[in-house]
């Protein structure tokens, strides 16, 4: 869900709840859905295959786009640390177990030709 109060660009946007259940950038909502939960070795295989967007969502801010260039590096030196399995995260997980105090739940989405992880941030 996000805050899209009228007269508001899309920048100014706020994610008011987790798991999302659209995504958005400054030209307004994207076509893209959610696919699935993904971990480690999921987005490990996503890189392999190309480049890949990620996008951090974070409760009351906007949502942050690392660009596709910068995607590998953003993924090992910040996403890998902080990333919750899928398993763990239904099992639930404390935050003081990570580093820095905040984790990442991670999911892919697609509009069916690209595909992009998402980063719900937890602290």
């Amino acid at each position: 869900m996000s805050l899209r109060p009228r007269g508001l660009p899309p920048s100014q946007w706020a994610v008011l709840q987790l798991p999302l259940d659209e995504l958005w950038d400054d030209s307004g909502p994207l076509p893209l859905t959610r696919r699935r939960a993904v971990g480690r070795a999921e987005i490990a295989d996503l890189l392999r295959a190309g480049p890949v967007r990620f996008v951090v969502a974070d409760l009351a801010s906007g949502l942050t786009w690392v660009p596709a260039a910068g995607g590998y590096r953003f993924w090992k030196d910040e996403v890998k640390a902080h990333l919750v399995e899928p398993a763990d995260a239904g099992a639930g997980f404390r935050l003081e177990d990570d580093p820095g105090g905040y984790c990442y739940l991670a999911a892919e989405w697609s509009d069916g030709s690209a595909s992009v992880v998402v980063l719900e941030t937890h602290h």
